[in-house]
């Protein structure tokens, strides 16, 4: 048996060694996430007040309703489970969300990390 077992070892050695690297092939990688339109169109959601997206010529950013939160105590940090109004963290590990109507908006640099924060931001929709 242990004869056996030393012929194995021999062997996964022997065609260990025997195997070249394959070469590595520098393919393009698609880019994410997906870089931003600097103009949305009708119908498309857009972020008041921001320079990018806008709306197309002729549309204007027309503000979504929103809740509203009663103000905090200053300098108190609201629980994960209670929502953040405009201008409050998102994400991460704890799970902050956004009250109702609000977008999470992270950084490039944040959208693929397990744990990402973002801000809360208001959100609108290109309308005439």
């Amino acid at each position: 048996m242990l004869a056996f077992m030393a012929w194995r070892l021999v062997l996964a050695f022997v065609v260990a060694s025997g195997c070249t690297p394959q070469e590595k092939v520098d393919a393009p990688q698609p880019a994410f996430p997906p870089p931003q339109r600097s103009i949305v169109n009708a119908g498309e959601t857009c972020t008041p007040g921001a320079s990018a997206p806008r709306c197309a010529d002729g549309l204007r950013c027309v503000e979504q309703p929103h809740q509203k939160l009663p103000p905090r105590e200053p300098g108190k940090v609201n629980p994960p489970e209670q929502a953040s109004d405009v201008g409050g963290s998102c994400g991460g590990v704890a799970g902050y969300h956004c009250a109702e109507g609000l977008d999470c908006s992270m950084a490039p640099d944040q959208v693929m990390v397990a744990d990402g924060m973002g801000t809360c931001t208001l959100h609108g929709i290109c309308a005439k």
